[in-house]
């Protein structure tokens, strides 16, 4: 019974070793729970021993086989291979998703993993999961509110694999911070942090640059290649403006990392995509714009109604 026990134990090491490793499979225990995890690992491990037992005695000659067994039990040759046949099967996985995402994106500069991480998540993720990674994918700003009325707007600079577990958090560049009233919830004055734009100037400048010598290396034309350096040249020019703005050189060498603020998914009451120009156009308040109540008509003598004539 015991040696029985001993031998599954590589079997499921080998079953988990792939589930974790294939990028798929990742996203799935990343949200299954310890029980659910034991049985998928026994599962796939047993799969996978399946295949390594044959494949042992179809690949290892009987003269090999015979001195291994002088030194070691001789289960012990097709477990070592299902475990490596879990690392060989699952890492020519990924490679398939790394050529199949080459091809679609030739110049992102994206893991593959994170690819795969991304398009299971719009699948299968949580509603506040699919909105973070919508806003990392596409480069917006988000608003989150804690249970503490405490208001952050930023980007998304990390997410946790899964969003189910009550100890995960998630990493925000604020560009600003607020609070919310206790009573009418309407958001006080806020605070700005201008690291967030020279960051931000930093990360375009970066990329701008990358693509102005792309452009150049395939010949791109005339006015893409203008219209490229033109920006590129403004977000300089923003640049050099915000370290001449600073009292010493701590732009200069500043980590982003210090400014970044973690935040507790679980303290997490609301999110949205933060569009400045839509808020400022849909969401402020005029009321000089606000439109009259309507006047009330007034019946006629015929029976009829109209609104009441100006005396």
């Amino acid at each position: 019974m015991a040696g029985a026990i001993a031998s599954l134990l590589p079997l499921l090491t080998a079953g988990f070793l792939f589930l974790y490793t294939f990028y798929r499979t990742r996203f799935i225990v990343a949200t299954a729970e310890g029980q659910k995890l034991f049985f998928m690992s026994a599962a796939a491990g047993l799969l996978l021993g399946l295949f390594a037992f044959p494949a042992y005695r179809m690949t290892i000659s009987e003269p090999i086989r015979s001195v291994y067994a002088l030194y070691y039990p001789e289960e012990t040759g097709p477990l070592a291979l299902a475990l490596l046949l879990s690392l060989a099967l699952s890492g020519g996985l990924n490679f398939l998703y790394f050529l199949n995402f080459r091809r679609k994106y030739r110049h992102s500069e994206i893991s593959t993993w994170e690819r795969v991480y991304r398009s299971l998540s719009s699948q299968y993720g949580t509603p506040l999961q699919r909105l973070l990674v919508n806003a990392i994918s596409e480069q917006r700003l988000v608003m989150v509110t804690l249970s503490s009325r405490k208001v952050y707007c930023g980007r998304v600079l990390s997410l946790p694999p899964a969003f189910k577990l009550d100890d995960q958090y998630i990493e925000i560049i604020p560009k600003f911070s607020c609070a919310r009233d206790k009573d009418k919830l309407t958001m006080l004055e806020r605070l700005d942090y201008p690291i967030f734009e020279y960051w931000q100037a930093c990360r375009w400048r970066d990329e701008l640059r990358t693509s102005v010598a792309k452009a150049e290396k395939s010949k791109a034309a005339p006015e893409q290649r203008e219209a490229q350096v033109a920006k590129l040249q403004r977000f300089e020019a923003q640049i050099q403006q915000f370290e001449a703005q600073g009292a010493d050189d701590y732009l200069r060498s500043f980590n982003i990392s210090e400014w970044t603020k973690v935040i507790p998914i679980k303290l997490i009451e609301s999110a949205s995509i933060y569009d400045e120009r839509a808020n400022q156009q849909w969401f402020s308040q005029t009321p000089e714009q606000e439109p009259e109540d309507p006047k009330p008509e007034v019946p006629d003598a015929a029976g009829s109604t109209s609104a009441p004539k100006a005396q």
